[in-house]
Protein backbone atom coordinates (compact mmCIF):
# COMPACT_ATOMS: atom_id res chain seq x y z
CA UNK A 1 0.00 0.00 0.00
CA UNK A 2 2.85 2.35 -0.13
CA UNK A 3 4.67 3.91 -3.63
CA UNK A 4 8.30 5.63 -3.41
CA UNK A 5 8.19 8.99 -5.47
CA UNK A 6 12.17 9.41 -6.35
CA UNK A 7 13.49 12.50 -7.00
CA UNK A 8 17.19 13.06 -8.83
CA UNK A 9 19.11 15.68 -9.64
CA UNK A 10 22.55 16.03 -11.12
CA UNK A 11 25.27 17.82 -8.87
CA UNK A 12 26.70 20.97 -10.20
CA UNK A 13 25.49 20.23 -13.98
CA UNK A 14 24.98 24.16 -14.62
CA UNK A 15 28.43 24.70 -13.48
CA UNK A 16 29.78 22.48 -16.65
CA UNK A 17 27.41 23.78 -18.63
CA UNK A 18 29.06 27.20 -17.94
CA UNK A 19 32.52 25.93 -18.17
CA UNK A 20 32.07 25.08 -22.07
CA UNK A 21 33.75 27.40 -24.28
CA UNK A 22 32.20 26.01 -27.44
CA UNK A 23 28.97 24.59 -28.86
CA UNK A 24 30.62 21.46 -29.61
CA UNK A 25 31.39 21.14 -25.94
CA UNK A 26 28.04 22.01 -24.82
CA UNK A 27 26.87 19.69 -27.76
CA UNK A 28 29.21 16.89 -26.08
CA UNK A 29 28.53 17.79 -22.79
CA UNK A 30 24.68 17.70 -23.84
CA UNK A 31 24.71 14.54 -25.59
CA UNK A 32 26.82 12.54 -22.58
CA UNK A 33 24.10 13.84 -20.31
CA UNK A 34 21.36 12.52 -22.34
CA UNK A 35 23.24 9.35 -22.68
CA UNK A 36 24.07 8.91 -19.12
CA UNK A 37 20.37 9.09 -17.91
CA UNK A 38 19.11 7.19 -20.21
CA UNK A 39 21.65 4.08 -19.72
CA UNK A 40 21.05 4.94 -15.96
CA UNK A 41 17.37 4.29 -16.26
CA UNK A 42 17.72 1.54 -18.79
CA UNK A 43 20.15 -0.11 -15.63
CA UNK A 44 17.24 -0.37 -13.11
CA UNK A 45 14.85 -2.07 -15.78
CA UNK A 46 17.74 -4.52 -16.79
CA UNK A 47 17.38 -5.24 -12.89
CA UNK A 48 13.83 -5.82 -12.90
CA UNK A 49 14.10 -8.13 -16.08
CA UNK A 50 17.03 -9.35 -14.47
CA UNK A 51 14.23 -10.66 -11.20
CA UNK A 52 11.02 -11.45 -13.22
CA UNK A 53 9.74 -13.21 -10.01
CA UNK A 54 9.04 -9.93 -8.91
CA UNK A 55 6.91 -8.79 -11.76
CA UNK A 56 5.09 -11.98 -12.45
CA UNK A 57 3.16 -14.45 -10.42
CA UNK A 58 2.92 -18.43 -10.22
CA UNK A 59 0.89 -18.09 -13.30
CA UNK A 60 3.01 -16.62 -15.19
CA UNK A 61 0.40 -13.62 -16.26
CA UNK A 62 2.17 -10.17 -16.04
CA UNK A 63 1.40 -7.90 -12.91
CA UNK A 64 1.75 -3.92 -13.09
CA UNK A 65 6.07 -2.87 -14.01
CA UNK A 66 7.10 -1.89 -10.83
CA UNK A 67 8.36 1.73 -11.63
CA UNK A 68 6.63 4.56 -14.02
CA UNK A 69 9.01 7.41 -15.12
CA UNK A 70 7.82 10.85 -14.68
CA UNK A 71 10.49 13.04 -15.89
CA UNK A 72 13.81 11.83 -17.65
CA UNK A 73 15.25 14.96 -18.98
CA UNK A 74 18.25 16.90 -18.43
CA UNK A 75 20.13 15.96 -15.09
CA UNK A 76 16.37 15.96 -13.54
CA UNK A 77 14.99 12.67 -13.13
CA UNK A 78 11.42 11.67 -11.23
CA UNK A 79 9.79 8.26 -11.27
CA UNK A 80 7.07 6.75 -9.00
CA UNK A 81 7.74 3.02 -8.12
CA UNK A 82 6.68 -0.08 -5.35
CA UNK A 83 7.88 1.35 -1.93
CA UNK A 84 9.86 -1.68 -1.58
CA UNK A 85 12.32 -0.71 -4.40
CA UNK A 86 12.60 3.13 -4.09
CA UNK A 87 15.73 3.11 -2.57
CA UNK A 88 17.38 0.49 -3.98
CA UNK A 89 16.61 1.43 -7.39
CA UNK A 90 17.92 4.90 -6.53
CA UNK A 91 20.73 3.68 -5.87
CA UNK A 92 21.43 1.50 -9.29
CA UNK A 93 20.57 4.87 -10.85
CA UNK A 94 23.17 6.81 -8.98
CA UNK A 95 25.92 3.77 -9.35
CA UNK A 96 25.44 3.61 -12.87
CA UNK A 97 25.20 7.83 -13.64
CA UNK A 98 28.20 8.11 -11.50
CA UNK A 99 30.54 5.95 -13.96
CA UNK A 100 29.97 8.99 -17.08
CA UNK A 101 32.85 11.56 -17.21
CA UNK A 102 32.69 14.96 -18.72
CA UNK A 103 36.02 16.65 -19.38
CA UNK A 104 37.55 14.12 -16.34
CA UNK A 105 34.76 14.86 -14.00
CA UNK A 106 32.25 12.45 -12.63
CA UNK A 107 29.20 13.28 -12.69
CA UNK A 108 27.21 12.67 -9.76
CA UNK A 109 23.62 13.30 -8.19
CA UNK A 110 21.32 13.61 -5.03
CA UNK A 111 18.23 11.88 -4.66
CA UNK A 112 15.40 12.52 -2.51
CA UNK A 113 12.59 9.70 -1.73
CA UNK A 114 9.37 10.38 -0.60
CA UNK A 115 7.95 6.45 0.65
CA UNK A 116 4.23 7.46 1.35
CA UNK A 117 0.49 5.14 1.17
CA UNK A 118 -1.04 5.58 -2.52
CA UNK A 119 -3.56 7.19 -0.41
CA UNK A 120 -1.36 10.49 0.31
CA UNK A 121 -1.86 13.47 -1.68
CA UNK A 122 0.59 12.98 -4.41
CA UNK A 123 1.61 16.60 -5.57
CA UNK A 124 2.18 16.87 -1.49
CA UNK A 125 4.84 13.52 -1.47
CA UNK A 126 6.32 14.74 -4.95
CA UNK A 127 7.28 18.19 -2.92
CA UNK A 128 8.49 16.02 0.02
CA UNK A 129 11.14 14.65 -2.93
CA UNK A 130 12.36 17.52 -4.30
CA UNK A 131 12.83 18.89 -0.30
CA UNK A 132 14.32 15.60 0.31
CA UNK A 133 16.77 16.03 -2.45
CA UNK A 134 17.54 19.92 -1.95
CA UNK A 135 18.38 18.13 1.83
CA UNK A 136 21.21 15.44 0.03
CA UNK A 137 22.41 18.45 -1.63
CA UNK A 138 22.91 20.96 1.10
CA UNK A 139 24.67 18.04 3.37
CA UNK A 140 26.52 17.28 0.13
CA UNK A 141 28.07 20.69 0.74
CA UNK A 142 28.41 20.42 4.16
CA UNK A 143 30.69 17.52 4.29
CA UNK A 144 32.41 19.72 1.46
CA UNK A 145 32.34 15.85 -1.14
CA UNK A 146 32.26 15.47 -4.43
CA UNK A 147 29.94 12.24 -4.16
CA UNK A 148 26.32 11.41 -4.20
CA UNK A 149 24.11 11.81 -1.67
CA UNK A 150 20.24 10.70 -1.13
CA UNK A 151 17.44 11.31 1.76
CA UNK A 152 14.48 9.42 2.22
CA UNK A 153 11.30 9.95 4.37
CA UNK A 154 8.45 7.36 5.08
CA UNK A 155 5.28 8.63 6.32
CA UNK A 156 3.43 5.99 8.32
CA UNK A 157 0.53 8.77 8.65
CA UNK A 158 -1.44 11.30 6.89
CA UNK A 159 0.39 14.39 8.45
CA UNK A 160 0.60 17.11 6.01
CA UNK A 161 3.29 19.85 5.67
CA UNK A 162 6.84 20.93 4.77
CA UNK A 163 9.85 18.25 5.07
CA UNK A 164 11.03 20.77 8.06
CA UNK A 165 7.65 21.49 9.47
CA UNK A 166 7.21 17.57 9.96
CA UNK A 167 10.79 16.62 11.03
CA UNK A 168 10.88 19.45 13.41
CA UNK A 169 7.23 18.53 14.88
CA UNK A 170 6.93 15.06 14.57
CA UNK A 171 10.50 13.65 14.29
CA UNK A 172 12.38 15.83 17.51
CA UNK A 173 12.54 15.42 21.21
CA UNK A 174 14.36 16.75 24.07
CA UNK A 175 16.92 14.51 23.33
CA UNK A 176 17.36 15.91 19.94
CA UNK A 177 16.66 14.58 16.19
CA UNK A 178 15.33 11.19 15.99
CA UNK A 179 15.71 10.62 12.69
CA UNK A 180 19.85 10.05 11.22
CA UNK A 181 20.42 10.37 7.32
Amino acid sequence: NHIAIVHIDGNKIGKKIENCETIEELKELSETLKKSVKDSFLKIMKCIDKNKSDIFNDNNKQKTLPIIPIVLGGDDITFVCNSIYGIKFSEIFIKNFEKTKFKDEKFTACAGISITKTTYPFYQSYKIAEELCKNAKHQRETDNEETSYFDFHIFYSGIVGSLSYIRNNFYTSNLGEMYLR
